[in-house]
C-alpha cells in the first residue's frame, strides 16, 4: 500500500489522518466522549502500549486522547508553518486550535476521584488480603487521579486504575 510512496507523502497522509480524527472533537460545542478516539471495533488492542489486557480493556485510550492526539497536532502546526503541506496552509494555525481543544477538554473525561474513606477502606483491605506488615501511609484527603481508558472490560465506564506516565508528572492530582 505504501510501496513507492515518498516520506513526504507518507507524513502527509498521516497528518491528515489526524486532522480529521480530531476535527470532531475540536469542533465548538462537540467535546464529547463519542468524539473522542475509539480503538476499531472488532479489534481488542490498538495503541501503541497496549497488549490484550494492558489498558483493561479499555476502549477510549487516555493517553492516546490526552497526549499522543494533541502533540501530533502541535507537531502538524510546526511542520505546516516551517513550508510543509502547503496545500493546506491553513493548518499552521487550525492544527494548534483543535490541539488546545484536545488538551483544555480531554482530561474531564478520565478523572477519577475516590473519597477519603473509601480510599482507606481499599488500602485496608489489600493490607488484610496481602498479610502486608509494612506502613500503610496516611491517606488524608480524596483521591484524585486519571484511570487508563474508558469503557473497560466488566462494564467499567472508566479503568480505574492509575494512569503511570502522570503520577511522576502532578503530584498535586492525587491528593485534593
Amino acid at each position: 500500500m505504501n510501496v513507492g510512496q515518498s516520506y513526504g507523502e507518507l507524513a502527509y497522509r498521516n497528518a491528515f489522518l489526524v486532522m480529521s480524527l480530531a476535527a470532531p472533537f475540536a469542533a465548538p460545542g462537540n467535546q464529547t466522549l463519542d468524539n473522542l478516539i475509539h480503538l476499531r471495533e472488532d479489534q481488542i488492542v490498538g495503541e501503541w502500549r497496549d497488549s490484550t489486557y494492558g489498558i483493561g480493556g479499555a476502549r477510549i485510550p487516555y493517553d492516546v486522547n490526552t497526549a499522543l492526539v494533541p502533540a501530533a497536532l502541535r507537531a502538524i502546526g510546526q511542520l505546516t508553518r516551517a513550508g510543509y503541506y502547503p496545500s493546506y496552509s491553513n493548518w499552521s494555525t487550525l492544527a494548534d486550535e483543535y490541539a488546545q481543544v484536545w488538551e483544555d477538554k480531554t482530561l474531564q473525561f478520565f478523572e477519577v476521584q475516590i473519597s477519603q474513606s473509601d480510599a482507606q477502606q481499599r488500602v485496608q483491605q489489600y493490607v488484610n488480603q496481602a498479610n502486608f506488615t509494612g506502613p500503610t501511609g496516611n491517606i488524608t484527603g480524596d483521591v484524585l487521579f486519571y484511570g487508563l481508558g474508558r469503557d473497560g472490560y466488566d462494564n467499567q465506564s472508566t479503568v480505574l486504575v492509575m494512569n503511570s506516565d502522570d503520577c511522576t508528572l502532578t503530584p498535586r492530582l492525587y491528593l485534593t
